[in-house]
């Protein structure tokens, strides 16, 4: 899995990707190791190849986009993955 930090103007973001989708995105100003709770594996920093994920991250997250469009990987029970996709109908 690769991650990459996403610094915006009053917080910081840790974002992992496993075989192209986004994984996790940290809580604000959390550590890294906040990743280790919802991803199992190593991690590797990887800036170049995480810029697609750090991008639509930050587009959502200052309103330039309503929506994410990049691939989402859900890890979590069975139940924790059924209300992960059902956030994704609330609109913005």
């Amino acid at each position: 899995m690769q991650y990459t930090r996403l610094a915006m103007p009053n917080h910081a973001y840790f974002i992992v990707a496993d075989q192209g989708k986004l994984a996790f995105v940290g809580s604000p100003d959390a550590p890294l190791s906040e990743a280790a709770d919802y991803v199992s594996g190593s991690l590797e920093f990887n800036q170049e190849e995480m810029l697609p994920f750090k991008n639509a991250i930050d587009d959502y997250l200052t309103g330039k986009e309503q929506t994410i469009t990049i691939p989402v990987t859900y890890h979590g029970t069975p139940l924790q993955e059924a209300v992960w996709q059902y956030l994704q109908t609330i609109p913005y």
